[in-house]
């Protein structure tokens, strides 16, 4: 199989990096994959994918049905192992991690299914998702303190995606009445 290549021809995609790190492109690769393989029994899912994303790109993975994009994504993650290759995230060996080994490292995937818990609110969903990397929140006899820093991650959140006026500003964050709830979270 051949290396995957850059997506856009040289000198284009070259800005500044998002978080300031300098231009696009330089510096060690944040994700690096050399001759990644997986397959399940006689059939080659992802054969030989080499590739290289530096800080501040963005690669996108293309191709028909069946050819192995989910694999790859799957593997990259730590949803499946490799067979064959190795896979770095910022020069430090992850293939073979567990999936919550690797999503501590900073890589995670989204499925297609949103996960959302249908009959709570926008809010309560978002905390939900804060609370689950924050130490200490699931201690039922802990302080109220604890709590906070989830719901005010919830709520920077939803600012930023552009769902803070979906969190019923004058309805409570815990089992609001279906008054305050939105029709659709995920909408």
């Amino acid at each position: 199989m051949t290396p995957l290549s850059p997506l856009s021809p040289p000198g284009r995609g070259q800005g500044e990096g998002p978080r300031g790190e300098g231009p696009r492109g330089e510096g060690p690769p944040a994700l690096r994959l050399d001759n990644v393989c997986r397959s399940f029994g006689g059939l080659q899912a992802v054969d030989g994918v080499t590739l290289e994303v530096r800080p501040g790109e963005r690669r996108a993975l293309i191709g028909p049905n069946g050819a192995g994009k989910t694999t790859l994504f799957n593997v990259i993650t730590g949803q499946l192992a490799p067979t064959g290759g190795g896979i770095r995230l910022e020069g430090t060996p992850i293939d073979g991690l567990s999936p919550h080994a690797v999503a501590r490292r900073g890589i995670s995937r989204s499925f297609q299914r949103n996960n959302l818990f249908p009959k709570l609110a926008v809010g309560e969903n978002l905390r939900l998702a804060a609370a689950a990397r924050a130490p200490g929140t699931w201690d039922l006899l802990g302080s109220l303190e604890r709590r906070r820093g989830p719901i005010d991650r919830a709520r920077e959140v939803a600012e930023i995606v552009g769902l803070a006026d979906r969190l019923g500003g004058s309805c409570s964050w815990t089992s609001p009445p279906p008054a305050c709830r939105p029709r659709r979270p995920s909408a």
